[in-house]
């Protein structure tokens, strides 16, 4: 519970702090990432960044890639280079959030990221907090808003391209590699490749 807690009073500290930011709180997003997936994406096509504070951990990181997909571009984090550096983020690669559900649309036109807060041991009895890697995380996305929040970060979701493993043996080929298909149909099932067995 201190999790979502703190991730709701970083949101609501900047929403203090600031006249011209919004706030999105999701749904289910550790089932699925539900709410995000549904939202209304138009929602988001004015924002100049979309920052979430839910990333694990007592490392500071600044997660541009997640849920398999590039969600911040490089221009951003090299532009972003002194002010990480003052609080000790880095890039960083995550696996499944909601900004990485979100930016898999083409209204969601604008760099998102996922931001360490200091917490560990989520979704137990055992979950902690630190307040100094929480305080640092305050710091760090006010200093993001103020320095580079005027200023709209294009960036659009780029469906990834999967390539098919290019077979490197007789083994990890199928008969439709062959140029001669047919006469390797033929011989596979008559026996030279092994013994088929079939049933009436």
């Amino acid at each position: 519970m201190a999790i979502v807690t703190k991730i709701v009073t970083l949101a609501i500290e900047m929403f203090n702090r600031f006249d011209n930011i919004k706030l999105f709180f999701p749904k289910d997003e550790e089932i699925g990432m539900h709410g995000s997936s549904a939202a209304d994406k138009s929602f988001f096509s004015d924002c100049s960044m979309i920052v979430q504070g839910d990333r694990r951990s007592f490392t500071n990181d600044l997660v541009t890639f997640t849920n398999g997909i590039e969600v911040c571009s490089q221009e951003f984090v090299d532009a972003a280079a002194e002010i990480s550096l003052k609080y000790g983020y880095a890039a960083a690669r995550g696996i499944a959030t909601d900004v990485g559900a979100l930016k898999r649309s083409e209204l969601v036109n604008c760099v998102a990221m996922n931001i360490s807060i200091g917490y560990a041991f989520e979704h137990t009895d055992k979950e902690v907090i630190s307040k100094r890697h929480y305080g640092n995380a305050v710091n760090y996305v006010y200093d993001l808003l103020v320095g580079m929040g005027e200023v709209k970060w294009e960036h659009v979701y780029t469906p990834p391209v999967y390539k098919a493993p290019t077979p490197t043996s007789a083994r990890q080929r199928t008969l439709f590699d062959y140029d001669d298909y047919e006469d390797i149909y033929e011989s596979y099932y008559t026996g030279r490749y092994g013994a088929i067995v079939t049933g009436k």
